[in-house]
């Protein structure tokens, strides 16, 4: 006759307990980063992970009481996603018995008993814990969360003294011991643990100077010798590729750090592509220095497409995390010119397991430009003007003397091809009328808006410098701006 039903011993334990202190839900514990690369495109749905153990931790003050042979029952449920494929290993402090009583059919949920085999009461105290350990990669159905930076895995835990039935049926788990339903828990995050960085060398300390040298005996064939990391005039430092680890993320075994040289498929593993505009013969050359002058090993070539659009590196041999690889340019020593090009760069890293996603590096390098200086003429009347004759009055006040060539800036933005106008000595002029612009340039394009382009002049020099001024129908001469 003294032996109380569990349910009214508790009720009324847990009543005069929260008049006093008050109720709180238990906590759950037990976190891991898990890198995003574990869940490429081509996971699917039996892609496993470990989580480490999630840990339960009683909070009912007082204890929750359990009569001899006495039932109560924990609910585990995953809330935004994931199934367990097997079922975790259950452990408690309390000294009750532990048994799975059930799973239910979407495989979100796990019931566990906890029952009392001994002859006396067992009171769960405040600081009690229950331990899910989950299998090997038994919590899968989760690519679709994980794949993407900041994704996470939510749980909650509920006890009670309900069995409910048809587990995977209840919206609202069982709770009404230990404080009611944890808020749910986010035991497992995604993260990047490979940083791949892709900089263009204009960002170095010291910064690439090169320039498409206009100065050369075949002027744009070469780059200019000054560069500050190249010291050739056929080489040019576009940028560099970094894969940096991130301490502490996980691969799928929730344990091991995942990291370049544990997951690259191998030590050549590299790849990439340079794309831009490249004169016909350059190559690309991968280095270990700035200098571009210690080529990687394997792989170090990029070659050239037939539309000298792309230079592709394959096979190329990986850097240890955090160390640099350069992507450098080499021209021919031909009498071609250099194109002018803002090329941008993807480089990725192949991974042994096959499904886990590719780290790349993707961004801008360094632009390749004419050296020398480039003045704009704002106003030009074009020869076809009548009553009008326009002028242009060139000077090369530089030390060096200079080729210069002229094209047209058009109303819409656009430019037209560039000629050679004429070569002056340094501290040179001359005057050239828009009869003479025009007959080494052709005349502006009407179609795009040949009433009032403007001409831009260009030359290897150090200094360069334009006036404008026009012949009109009185003969006399009036500026149209002092300076350009």
């Amino acid at each position: 006759m003294k032996k109380r039903n569990l349910v009214l011993r508790t009720a009324i334990a847990t009543a005069i307990l929260a008049m006093a202190a008050g109720v709180q839900a238990g906590s759950l514990s037990g976190f891991v980063n898990f890198a995003t690369e574990n869940f490429g495109a081509t996971s699917t749905a039996a892609t496993g992970i470990t989580p480490v153990p999630l840990v339960y931790t009683f909070a009912t003050p007082g204890g929750i009481v359990v009569n001899p042979a006495g039932v109560i029952y924990y609910y585990l449920r995953l809330t935004n996603g994931g199934t367990f494929a097997a079922s975790p290993t259950f452990t408690t402090t309390s000294g009750l018995t532990l048994a799975v009583a059930a799973t239910s059919v979407d495989k979100s949920t796990i019931k566990v008993s906890l029952t009392n085999g001994t002859g006396a009461n067992i009171v769960i105290g405040v600081g009690n814990t229950l331990t899910a350990t989950s299998a090997a990669l038994g919590l899968t159905g989760v690519n679709t969360i994980m794949n993407t930076v900041g994704g996470g895995l939510f749980a909650t835990v509920s006890i009670a003294t309900t069995n409910a039935a048809a587990i995977e049926l209840v919206n609202t788990l069982p709770a009404d011991l230990d404080g009611g339903t944890t808020a749910g828990f986010n035991f497992a995050a995604a993260k990047q643990a490979i940083t791949p960085t892709l900089t263009s060398s204009a960002a170095f300390v010291p910064a690439e100077t090169a320039k498409i040298d206009l100065s050369a005996v075949s002027p744009g064939s070469r780059f200019t010798s000054t560069g500050t990391l190249t010291s050739s005039a056929t080489l040019a430092n576009l940028g560099s590729v970094t894969f940096t680890d991130v301490a502490g993320i996980k691969k799928t075994d929730g344990a091991t750090d995942y990291t370049i040289a544990g997951t690259w498929a191998t030590a050549t593993s590299l790849s990439g592509t340079v794309t831009g505009v490249f004169k016909t013969g350059a190559t690309g050359l991968l280095t270990t220095n700035t200098t571009c002058a210690a080529a990687i090993g394997a792989g170090s070539v990029g070659a050239l497409n037939a539309g000298l659009t792309t230079l592709t590196f394959t096979a190329a041999s990986i850097a240890a995390t955090n160390v640099p690889t350069y992507i450098c340019y080499v021209a021919p020593a031909t009498v071609g010119a250099i194109p002018l090009t803002a090329p941008t760069a993807s480089f990725s890293i192949a991974k042994a397991t096959a499904t886990d996603a590719a780290s790349t590096a993707a961004g801008a390098l360094y632009s390749l430009v004419n050296n020398g200086q480039t003045v704009d003429v704002r106003s030009y009347i074009p020869a076809v003007t009548p009553g009008y004759t326009s002028f242009v009055r060139v000077i090369n006040s530089g030390a060096v003397s200079a080729a210069i060539t002229g094209q047209w800036l058009y109303q819409d933005g656009t430019t037209s091809a560039a000629a050679a106008l004429t070569t002056l000595p340094a501290g040179g002029a001359a005057t050239l009328s828009s009869a003479q612009v025009e007959t080494a340039l052709g005349a502006p394009n009407a179609a795009i808006g040949a009433n009032r382009p403007r001409l831009r002049l260009t030359g290897p020099t150090n200094g360069l410098q334009a006036q404008s001024f026009f012949l009109n129908p009185g003969n006399s001469f009036s500026t149209m701006h002092g300076s350009d």
